[in-house]
């Protein structure tokens, strides 16, 4: 068991990755480095919706146990059979796991969305160390490539309207 009381989540079968990277015509068998992890990523963002159908279905029939597509395994069959994706935690959750089976050293995140210095943490993300890089990938935000983290001391940050704070890193876009 986990420190959360949750068994550590069984990685993804090989087959199932092999299908996987068909869907979104990605190439088996290639190394862990940047150039994949962005060829990846990005036909993870052309390829798999961020959507919450199997959760308010899920919610609004009362169902009990865990949401749908809260385990990568699951969360993968789905989308290869019905195409539907997941909301944030979900889907970052199958793309750590995802980034994992392929080699990368990939971590699963923890953020907030809020421009609010006081907002609790509230939306899952993945993060990967490649080449000497600390990267940002989100199965929600779908930015297409691959954001690196750019470590400069605590960064802050503001917004359109006037909020700022202070954050744990920052993102360099190129």
């Amino acid at each position: 068991m986990s420190e959360r009381g949750r068994a550590p989540e069984a990685p993804l079968a090989p087959g199932l990755v092999e299908q996987i990277l068909e869907r979104l015509g990605c190439p088996p068998g290639a190394d862990p480095d940047l150039q994949h992890l962005a060829r990846v990523y990005g036909a993870w963002c052309q390829s798999v919706p961020f959507d919450n159908v199997r959760k308010l279905i899920h919610v609004r029939g009362a169902h009990t146990g865990p949401l749908p597509g809260d385990e990568p395994t699951e969360y993968f069959e789905a989308w290869l059979k019905h195409g539907c994706g997941g909301t944030c935690w979900a889907g970052n959750g199958a793309l750590h796991a995802l980034l994992t089976a392929l080699g990368f050293s990939s971590q699963r995140g923890v953020a907030t969305m809020l421009a609010s210095p006081n907002a609790p943490p509230g939306h899952g993300t993945v993060v990967v160390d490649c080449e000497g890089a600390r990267t940002l990938l989100d199965a929600s935000m779908l930015h297409g490539l691959p954001l690196r983290l750019m470590d400069t001391g605590p960064p802050t940050w503001s917004t359109p309207r006037g909020g700022s704070g202070a954050g744990r890193g920052t993102v360099d876009g190129t």
